[in-house]
This record gives C-alpha cells, structure tokens and sequence, in this order.
C-alpha cells in the first residue's frame, strides 16, 4: 500500500487493536501512530468525515441515484456472493486503482464496516463523494438483489 496511514487513538491499547485488524486486511504497514486526545494531537489541521449508512438505504438511495456500489472485500468473499452491479476492488488494490471509478458518488461496503471505513479516507483524500455501509454483509440480500456462486453451508441447507 502507497497511502501513508497514520493512527489515532485513545490508548496505546486502541493503536493496538486497530494494528491487529488492519493487517488482517492486508494493511501492514503504517507510517505512525499517536496517542491522546484527537483534538490534541491535531491541533488546527482539518478532519474529514462522511456519511454513514446501512444496506436498506443503500437499497433506497440506489433507486433514486446514479451511485457506484463499491465492494472492498476479499476476491473469495466477492466471488461467494455480492451485490449485483458492485463494482469490485479489494481494500488492498484499492490505492493503486483509485482512477478505475466514476466520477459519482461512492457508496463502499465489506463484510463488516471496518474495511469500508478504511477504504473511504482513500476514497475521500482522492476527491470522492462516499458513504460508508456499516453493516454486516448478511444483512445485504434483505434489502439488495445478490449475485456469485451459493456458499457450501446455504447450498447444504437448501438441499
């Protein structure tokens, strides 16, 4: 990964924390990290934030919108199942591919939330509208037409 990423967090425990989960989705380096109160340690410089959704206004907002639905999951969760019309690319591909999206708003997803999040401070440092779905992957096909082959587990329970 190209990115710098810097951390910020309360406690050296939190750093910790957020280390162990990011180089469980292949983020493994970081260029710093520092401890305190945000506020503190950033002085005067400018935070970003972005809106935060779930899958059923994604669903809603897809209807009304020209949006691209971007999928930052791994290709073997990809290829199990995702949103039909997502566009895929996973969270580690992601700085080097940041020119393969339209210019419309993004709205990003993974399994959980937390690569999603990841992939939005890219998103948004490269000049994209996005939302992140903070929501668990399963929830999706409730509010979303799925597409990609049927897991071993749900291909044995519709047996």
């Amino acid at each position: 990964m190209s990115t710098p990423l810097t951390l910020l967090a309360d406690t050296p425990c939190q750093v910790a924390a957020a280390q162990r989960e990011l180089s469980r989705i292949g983020v493994d380096r970081i260029a710093g990290a520092a401890t305190g109160v945000t506020r503190d340690l950033l002085g005067s410089a400018r935070t970003a934030a972005c809106p935060v959704s779930d899958f059923r206004s994604l669903a809603v907002v897809r209807r009304h919108l020209e949006i691209v639905i971007l999928d930052v999951r791994r290709p073997l969760e990809w290829a199990a199942s995702h949103i039909d019309g997502a566009l895929h690319i996973p969270l580690h591909e992601l700085p080097g591919r940041l020119r393969d999206l339209p210019p419309l708003p993004v709205w990003v997803h993974c399994q959980s939330g937390y690569r999603a999040s990841v992939a939005a401070s890219f998103l948004q440092a490269a000049g994209h509208a996005v939302t992140i779905v903070d929501d668990d992957f399963g929830r999706a096909a409730a509010a979303l037409p799925l597409t990609g082959q049927a897991s071993p587990l749900r291909a044995l329970s519709a047996a």
